[in-house]
């Protein structure tokens, strides 16, 4: 069961680093989005 949950925990977390990533990557297109 434990082990399960971060399992998990480390699949979002490399979800929000790969978000991070293409955010910094095109910062102009995030901010688009940001303000719509």
């Amino acid at each position: 069961m434990k082990s399960m949950i971060v399992a998990e925990t480390r699949r979002s977390t490399r979800k929000k680093e790969m978000l991070n990533s293409s955010i910094r990557s095109q910062p102009s297109s995030y901010s688009k989005s940001i303000h719509h």
